[in-house]
């Protein structure tokens, strides 16, 4: 058990590691394109400031540094700029790695690697025109939702981490019963991935309501 939870921590550390390796570095208008140009909030990009950069900036401030930067949410769509897009979408169709994606990567793209920031759904219009047969192709692949069947409560449990909120500190856990959808436990933890805790959860639930599932999925 020891090693397990020393690789499980240790994991978590290179995971930690990478994620502040990831962040950007360098003046503070570099930091705000950062964030910018990966489509997070007004509200998220001050939070992200003051957690991982210490600098502290209100929304108020930060809507002025953009607008002296030059960086605008949507820009003022007109044919030049519709024909820009298009030849850069027909590029990363030809010989970019995203070839194979749909439009909301395309739209990620235009955005990270092109710095272009133009609403979705004329990036979507846009590759429907130059792709006709990639998003027929895309649509035949698509998802199809199945039945789910659980013989009775307490079957089947379903656990899962939530880790949206990780980067601010809170490791959210929690378990549903496949058949009632009764929520069994949801809590928030130092960490969602080490058995430890898991366990600990697991044996809460089981002791409280003195059932053992048939079938456990995480």
């Amino acid at each position: 058990m020891a090693s397990v939870e020393d690789a499980s921590s240790s994991s978590e550390d290179e995971a930690e590691t990478t994620l502040n390796d990831d962040l950007p570095r360098g003046s503070e208008r570099n930091v705000i394109e950062f964030y910018f140009y990966r489509g997070l909030t007004y509200r998220h990009i001050t939070l992200m400031l003051e957690k991982q950069h210490n600098i502290i900036m209100n929304q108020r401030t930060l809507k002025r540094r953009l607008k002296d930067y030059g960086l605008k949410r949507r820009e003022t769509v007109d044919e030049e700029l519709k024909q820009r897009v298009r030849d850069v979408i027909l590029q990363e169709i030809c010989t970019g790695p995203d070839s194979l994606n749909g439009y909301r990567t395309m739209w990620h793209v235009l955005r990270l690697r092109h710095r272009i920031n133009v609403p979705r759904r004329l990036v979507e219009s846009l590759l429907r025109e130059v792709d006709p047969r990639g998003v027929e192709h895309r649509k035949s692949r698509c998802f199809q939702g199945r039945t789910y069947v659980s013989p009775g409560p307490n079957f089947c449990w379903h656990m899962d981490g939530y880790d949206k909120v990780k980067p601010y500190g809170f490791s959210i856990h929690g378990c549903v019963d496949g058949f009632s959808r009764r929520i069994l436990w949801l809590e928030v933890q130092r960490s969602n991935k080490k058995p430890k805790v898991c366990c600990k959860l697991f044996c809460k639930a089981h002791q409280s309501s003195t059932w053992m599932p048939s079938t456990c999925i995480h």
